[in-house]
């Protein structure tokens, strides 16, 4: 008997036409507004609609374009990347074991962070590495001709010729300008335009002019702020340095970018994808006829304002999807940042927990198996378009003014970080962006006193609540709230939920009554119980029957405590304050604000 025919899917499917869709939604929507519910408003500024189909696709400039579709597959049949740890280097005989140790288990790269006076450290930092097969990846602040001079008389005297070095040296001195307010001047130009000069020579395998996109990441800036003014320096440079002798050949040969990944998985993804579209658009604008044009070679390092001091091991589920999205956005190196990082230099296990996130994605999850593995993907391929579209608009606005410098200079591109901070900050402080364990779900029970303060970086999103809470933990005593739920049970509970997270992100010491059903018997554990705060926790309807007796108890203690109602009911607020109450908490309280107010009427400084 002869085998059956194969099924056709695909036949037993009919396409659906997009009216058909929508008016599914519409009828699933029920009235409600579609833009509203449906349309995410990221803050790069363009809408993202809930779904996209094949003619969306076939819309995009880049999928139609051969030479834009071999940039993002870069030549190649898999997805390799580079493993990399950075250590940093203040205590340099450290740093140098823990780097033996990242190489004995599985790290393929190293990388050190140097400060401005530590180029002397660079002999011990590198001995016993075997510099011809070890890319380095050096982190600096002190001018790149400087770096370079140290790194080069360090590999002589460990007995290493420069032109076997690999790595790359990430000093951007028109980005440090962001942290700093200061912009280089033309002899600083004219010693990087030296140094890569004599790099270009010496040391063909290092990578030596930097494009860093993470001090506009750490001052809020959106990923249309980071490409832009990515793209933007990059431009400067190139035309900035080919006036002071160098060839674009020279340039682009040593032009590397690095780029932050953050929290917003399929953006940052797609970020990494559109900065390949936009540097080879940038550089074949420079030089449209150059065969050696090499693809940009892109570094990608898991956010550092992202992290967290307090609940620490969320970092690392904040690092493995980080990482994820900087693998499957097509980078060529990778750092995943240790997860205890915002509290001092990382430890051993810190360490191995974001070694071994890299490793995971390569051995259990493959993610090396397929180039560019978000092709095709009508999502993807949207936002890769959106973020470049987006991001060069905003390049052109920089160009018009004259160029990055002059774009810095003049305030306009501090003004846009400065906006786009400002929008993240009220998203923090109102919940609306939300730190798991910080601003959210804290663990009030947790203490960091001992430990090392928060790493100096003020440009974590949220270091104003970790301030806010090591202030708590600095006071003489831990301040008590007291939550009191009665009367209806769910409401009772779900408000007492509320109030937990509120307290709980300053670090107060939460106390919980049982639920109670007479007015009896919440009286009597009113009468029982101090605290400095008491949440009163209950339905609209029994706040403003049970409210008074409640308020008269604890007023009759000295000093009585601040009384406050979880929840905001309209209806009864004149009587309810009449009765004592001193405040109200809510899903619109700006939690940061409110906060802050009461740590001031409890006397902690």
């Amino acid at each position: 008997m002869p085998p059956p025919e194969p099924t056709d899917l695909f036949a037993a499917f009919p396409p659906v036409p997009t009216e058909a869709w929508e008016a599914q939604i519409a009828r699933d929507l029920k009235g409600a507004d579609y833009a509203r519910k449906l349309i995410w408003q990221p803050s790069e500024g363009f809408a993202v609609r809930p779904y996209y189909r094949a003619a969306d696709r076939n819309q995009l400039p880049h999928l139609q374009s051969k030479e834009a579709l071999a940039t993002l597959r870069r030549h190649r049949r898999n997805n390799p990347w580079q493993i990399r740890q950075d250590f940093p280097s203040h205590d340099p005989a450290a740093a140098n074991a823990y780097a033996r140790v990242a190489l004995d288990q599985g790290a393929e790269a190293l990388g050190f962070v140097l400060e401005r006076a530590e180029t002397s450290n660079l002999k011990l930092l590198l001995t016993g590495l075997d510099l011809s097969t070890t890319p380095i990846h050096l982190v600096a602040t002190a001018h790149p001709k400087a770096v370079l001079d140290a790194w080069l008389a360090a590999t002589d005297a460990l007995g290493f010729a420069p032109h076997g070095l690999r790595g790359t040296l990430t000093v951007d001195l028109l980005a440090q300008g962001v942290r700093t307010e200061s912009w280089p001047a033309e002899d600083e130009l004219g010693a990087l335009a030296e140094m890569l000069a004599r790099g270009y020579a010496d040391a063909p395998g290092l990578e030596l002019l930097a494009v860093d996109a993470q001090p506009y990441h750490e001052a809020g800036g959106t990923a249309v702020h980071e490409l832009a003014f990515a793209l933007a320096a990059a431009s400067e440079y190139l035309a900035t340095l080919q006036e002071l002798g160098l060839t674009l050949g020279q340039m682009l040969r040593q032009m590397h970018t690095v780029f932050p990944v953050g929290a917003s998985y399929f953006l940052h993804l797609a970020k990494l994808r559109a900065w390949r579209l936009l540097y080879a658009r940038l550089a074949e604008a420079y030089a449209p006829d150059a065969e050696e044009l090499a693809p940009a070679y892109v570094q990608a390092v898991t956010s550092g304002w992202n992290q967290t001091l307090y609940d620490p091991y969320v970092n690392v589920l904040r690092g493995t999807t980080e990482a994820a999205a900087a693998v499957l956005g097509g980078c060529d190196v990778l750092v995943v940042r240790p997860h205890t990082t915002p509290a001092g230099t990382p430890e051993a296990d810190a360490y191995r927990l974001a070694r071994n996130t890299q490793l995971i994605l390569r051995h259990e999850c493959g993610f090396d198996a397929v180039a560019d593995p978000a092709a095709g993907s009508y999502y993807i391929e949207q936002l890769t378009h959106e973020l470049g579209q987006a991001a060069w608009t905003l390049f052109q606005e920089v160009e018009a003014q004259g160029g990055y410098l002059a774009a810095a200079r003049s305030g306009f591109l501090q003004q846009q970080l400065a906006d786009a901070r400002a929008a993240q900050e009220e998203a923090i402080a109102h919940r609306k962006h939300v730190f798991v364990g910080t601003n959210q779900y804290p663990n009030p029970e947790e203490r960091r006193r001992a430990e090392a303060p928060p790493h100096a970086d003020a440009h974590r999103g949220a270091t104003p609540f970790e301030h806010l809470r090591l202030r708590t933990e600095q006071h003489t005593h831990t301040p008590t709230v007291l939550l009191l739920p009665f009367g209806h049970r769910a409401l009772r509970a779900a408000r007492a939920t509320f109030a937990r997270n509120f307290f709980g992100c300053a670090g107060y010491a939460i106390e919980e009554l049982p639920g109670f059903d007479t007015q009896e018997d919440a009286i009597a554990a009113a009468e029982a119980h101090a605290a400095e705060i008491v949440v009163l926790c209950s339905s609209d309807p029994d706040y403003a029957a049970w409210a008074a007796p409640l308020c008269a108890a604890w007023q009759r203690r000295t000093p009585p405590p601040l009384l406050l109602v979880a929840g905001y009911p309209q209806e009864h607020l004149d009587a309810l304050r009449t009765a004592g109450i001193d405040d109200f908490i809510h899903l619109r309280t700006p939690l940061l604000e409110t906060l802050e107010a009461y740590h001031e009427r409890l006397g902690i400084a």
